[in-house]
């Protein structure tokens, strides 16, 4: 009898550990829903709100902020560099010089002395000169002058063509100041002279 007992003690006592344990599970599990819920629900509310809505941001951040000036004044009481170039031009074309002697005479300026230069024909391949905004058309040669440091805004051409005034009327439109993507010339000019054009595209000043 004595061990009936306890054997119905024993059972009873594993089947009150065996509910205990149920009910601790699953109130963790609970707990745990409740938990990750909780966490979808902040989130939620966070996406898509934009920077505007960020602890600390500042709707004024850029307030006194200046757009940079890129142009450059031009220098008074003095010739800049395309117009010294232009002058050199006419007094060289004056003189009966070929095209080639006629580059060489312009890239010789005073003006110019500190800048490293080239004269080469042109075009390379094609119509495309630096400086335009479209293909040049309507000349028999062109010669070049452009610095050997490419980030320099500065290229001109002595052009020979039949008719220079056709040529002007059709290509001075087209020239673009801002051919180079991180500087632009402050100045482009185009003028004829012993049957030549100069076109030129420059800085005031260097």
């Amino acid at each position: 009898m004595k061990k009936t007992l306890i054997a119905i003690l024993c059972l009873a006592l594993s089947f009150c550990m065996i509910f205990a344990m149920a009910g601790c599970g699953a109130k963790n599990n609970d707990e745990t829903t409740t938990t990750n819920t909780e966490t979808t629900e902040a989130a939620d509310t966070t996406v898509g709100d934009g920077v505007e809505n960020m602890p600390g941001y500042d709707p004024n951040w850029d307030a006194g902020f200046e757009e940079e000036e890129t142009e450059h004044a031009k220098p008074e009481g003095q010739a800049t560099i395309a117009e010294a170039m232009t002058a050199a031009f006419k007094a060289a074309a004056a003189e009966g010089k070929d095209i080639n002697a006629i580059a060489e005479a312009v890239a010789g300026i005073d003006e110019l002395k500190d800048v490293a230069l080239t004269t080469a024909d042109w075009p390379i391949e094609g119509n495309y000169f630096d400086g335009f905004s479209q293909d040049v058309t309507g000349y028999t040669k062109a010669v070049t002058i452009r610095p050997m440091i490419g980030s320099i805004p500065l290229v001109a051409y002595v052009i020979e063509t039949e008719d220079a005034q056709a040529f002007i009327q059709a290509n001075e439109p087209n020239l673009n100041t801002r051919w180079l993507i991180c500087v632009a010339a402050d100045e482009a000019l185009m003028t004829e002279a012993g049957g030549y054009v100069f076109a030129v595209l420059a800085p005031y000043t260097f």
